[in-house]
This record gives structure tokens, sequence and C-alpha cells, in this order.
């Protein structure tokens, strides 16, 4: 399971995995506590005995402030057997890859952080 976290309260975050950025996107996704990062046609399209690396790129906005600066990780997923088929799995911490701009400064000094974190 991949989480999304920001420092910034009351923000909500965007996000895409087609490379195209948070912010501008018609394709971004607004992320929500306990539901998937979707990522459904890259898995189903994809070969089922290699490793599948998904990049996610994703922003913080709230009302009033700046957008983040888009952060950006790479998630690699590889298959494993089901009792009736296979589908991909997050495969630990390995594979992650991040940018340096993990951070931005908003309004009012504030900053907001945003981070990607995979759990198992």
């Amino acid at each position: 399971r991949l989480q999304l976290r920001t420092a910034t309260k009351g923000a909500v975050i965007l996000y895409t995995t087609d490379g195209s950025d948070p912010g501008d996107s018609t394709t971004a996704r607004t992320y929500q506590d306990e539901a998937p990062v979707l990522i459904g046609e890259k898995v189903e399209a994809h070969h089922p005995r290699r490793p599948l690396k998904v990049r996610v790129y994703a922003i913080a906005r709230k009302p009033k402030f700046k957008d983040s600066a888009v952060s950006s990780a790479v998630f690699s997923f590889v298959p494993r057997a089901e009792a009736q088929g296979e589908r991909a799995v997050r495969q630990g911490a390995g594979g992650k890859e991040g940018d340096d701009k993990k951070r931005s400064e908003v309004s009012e000094g504030e900053e907001r952080e945003r981070a990607a974190a995979a759990e198992a």
C-alpha cells in the first residue's frame, strides 16, 4: 500500500502516475487516506514476470496558499502468485527513488512538506 502525506493541515494531495504535473493535469486524482493510489491500468498491461516501476508525482494544495513543489518517487511492484492468478504488489521500501524537491515555502513563512512513503 502506498501512502501520501503532507504536513500542511487542511491541504489536499493531488497525484498522477502518467508523468504529468498534478497541479495542471486533467488526469490528476485527489488522494484520500485509506484509499489506494490507482495504478491499475499499468499493472494490468504489464508483463506478469517482470517488476513494474511506477513514478508517482504529487503536490499539496490548500486555498489561499501557493501549491507545493512537485514531489516524485519511483515504486517497484513485483508479481506475486495468488490462488487464482497473479497481481502486482508493492515490494518493501526498495526501489524508491525521489527527487530533492520535497519541500517548498508558502505564504506566511509556513513550509509544506510532501513525502511519499510506502507501507507493506
